[in-house]
């Protein structure tokens, strides 16, 4: 379990977001030029490679049904649900200082509960916390996942791959318009699939540097290419985007099987506060856009170039403290309490 090129691409897939969020305060300043769209693509890339861990992490060890539910959600929930907290309480007590989020206590309770509902800001399906959508769908993923431990090994893979199918081809041959069925019939799903397959395919041969750099230097390539491609061709997403994360992840995954790779002090911090910074982002994109509107700094090229330096550092910063202050010690204090409860467990 310990590829610390998933925990590098980890670090990566999240700068890509946040860098990709910046062009909203920059818009909101004054900004009108291009920027790069492929870099939402690191949100394929987180859920290809929650497949690749998730089937890792059951296939190395013994792990029932329900100890499966319960890690994820100690993992997942408790920073998510604090950070949401908080978002709640501005958006009762200051909504001047919430530009896209309307107060709604149904979509609320739907954003702690990880379910698909319109915002009332602008209908779209995003919780209370915009980067939630995406733990709606790893949510999702656990839930099918979880249930195909109850099969013999040899059998989950074909499960959670009929799943993953049966799912967004529902879809595209019901095409449903209540928006908690599109959310459940996505063709986003095949990403998490994705993973599981590199997982399993990895699991059985041996490393390669050439076709692990050809693959890494490939799915870079398409990355880049995907909105012009997207202009002539129209492609769903997981085709579009999922495909060269799918890409990018083996070819990391293949190189580093055939040479060990260093860790990097910098590198680790990023991929060990990937999450904190993925939840947190937002917040800290806005409060700067904000903040720079009220100083006299303009809107000139060099002015928002100076922006976006200085809002994906404080990004950067926000997400780090979040994890050293808030989720690594919760998240220890957490497993400490699980571990010693079990011998309990196991007494009565």
């Amino acid at each position: 379990m310990n590829y610390i090129s998933i925990h590098y691409l980890r670090a990566v897939a999240a700068l890509m977001v946040v860098f990709c969020q910046i062009e909203i305060p920059l818009a909101r300043i004054g900004d009108q030029g291009f920027w790069p769209g492929f870099l939402e693509g690191g949100v394929d890339i987180f859920f290809v490679i929650s497949g690749f861990v998730i089937f890792l992490s059951i296939q190395s060890r013994s792990m029932g049904v329900l100890d499966f539910y319960k890690r994820r959600l100690m993992r997942i929930v408790p920073l998510y649900w604090i950070v949401t907290t908080f978002l709640v309480l501005v958006a009762i007590f200051t909504p001047q200082f919430l530009k896209s989020i309307r107060f709604d206590a149904m979509h609320v309770a739907a954003s702690y509960a990880f379910l698909p509902y319109p915002s009332p800001a602008d209908g779209l399906l995003y919780p209370i916390l915009a980067p939630g959508w995406t733990l709606n769908y790893e949510m999702l993923f656990y839930a099918a996942f979880g249930l195909c431990l109850f099969l013999l090994p040899r059998w989950r893979v074909l499960a959670v791959s009929a799943v993953l199918i049966a799912l967004p081809l529902l879809g595209i041959l019901v095409r449903p318009d209540w928006p908690p069925a599109i959310f459940l019939t996505s063709s986003i799903l095949l990403e998490f699939l994705f993973g599981v397959g590199i997982a399993w395919v990895l699991s059985k041969r041996a490393g390669s540097r050439k076709a692990g750099a050809s693959l890494l230097f490939a799915g870079m390539m398409l990355f880049m290419a995907s909105p012009f491609i997207a202009q002539h061709v129209d492609l769903l997403r997981f085709i579009l985007l999922g495909v060269p994360a799918a890409m990018i992840v083996s070819g990391a995954l293949l190189l580093e099987k055939a040479r060990a790779l260093p860790i990097w002090p910098l590198p680790k911090l990023l991929g060990d506060s990937s999450y904190a910074l993925y939840l947190t982002h937002g917040i800290v994109l806005s409060a700067m856009g904000q903040l720079w509107l009220r100083l006299p700094f303009g809107s000139g090229g060099l002015s928002l170039a100076v922006f976006s330096i200085l809002t994906l550092l404080a990004s950067l910063l926000g997400g780090i403290v979040t994890y050293r202050l808030v989720d690594e010690p919760l998240q220890n204090w957490l497993r400490a309490n699980t571990a010693r409860s079990r011998p309990a467990q196991l007494s009565a």
